[in-house]
């Protein structure tokens, strides 16, 4: 998780930046996830110490600082708070936890930060989980942690997403298979083995001879870069 909400500073398009915690380990389990993202460094990507680098300009620093504070202002914890640091773009990692029974933080949970920031919500068990899911209006990529191969069976069989990753971060795409998601998130699937349907189109050719009856339409299936 700290992988898929930070690599690049969270600059994906399918950084983690929503998180679903079942209520049993909840306690124990963001101890450790705020404890490993405190030690995260930001800095210049050739030094060994540094975790990931600066956010792409200043704009994005500026709009990521910015959209990060409306998690306050909605009412969410701070279970870390992030710093912006000096000498360029570089901000340190930021988690919030969602209060119980509050759905909606405006200008928070339903814009991409692109930035290395985590909203936490807690639920009872992975049924919540997946209503949760199912009611936003993207589906790029979500992931689940589970030992259950039957548990994740039901995450990918009730929810709607182009990715779905089985105890492994959300980024890290295979170039190998298709890439794109469902709802909000989706941009066709211009990756893997469905990358001939993104650089091509149908065309449909309908042959006949001259002074031949009319005959029914044939479609002949081809496809045009």
């Amino acid at each position: 998780i700290v992988q898929g909400a930070f690599l690049t500073a969270g600059q994906r398009c399918t950084a983690t930046s929503r998180l679903l915690v079942v209520a049993r380990v909840a306690e124990r389990f963001l101890d450790a996830l705020v404890a490993a993202a405190r030690e995260l460094r930001p800095g210049d990507p050739m030094e060994p110490s540094t975790t990931f680098g600066p956010l792409a300009t200043r704009e994005a620093l500026d709009r990521f600082v910015r959209m990060r504070m409306n998690a306050v202002t909605a009412g969410c914890e701070q279970l870390l708070a992030g710093s912006v640091m000096t000498g360029g773009a570089f901000v340190t990692p930021s988690i919030h936890l969602l209060p119980e029974g509050m759905r909606e933080a405006p200008g928070y949970l339903d814009e991409e930060l692109f930035g290395p920031d985590i909203c936490v919500e807690i639920v009872d068990d992975l049924d919540e989980a997946i209503a949760r899911t199912n009611a936003l209006p993207f589906g790029l990529s979500n992931a689940i942690f589970t030992v259950d191969p039957a548990k994740f069976e039901k995450f990918y069989a009730s929810t709607k997403s182009g990715c779905v990753n089985w105890n492994r971060s959300t980024n890290n795409a295979s170039g190998k298979l298709p890439f794109g998601g469902v709802g909000k998130s989706g941009n066709q699937r211009p990756a893997g083995v469905d990358a001939v349907r993104y650089t091509t189109f149908p065309v449909a050719i309908l042959r006949g001879e001259v002074g031949d009856a009319p005959v029914q339409p044939a479609f002949v299936p081809a496809f045009k870069a």
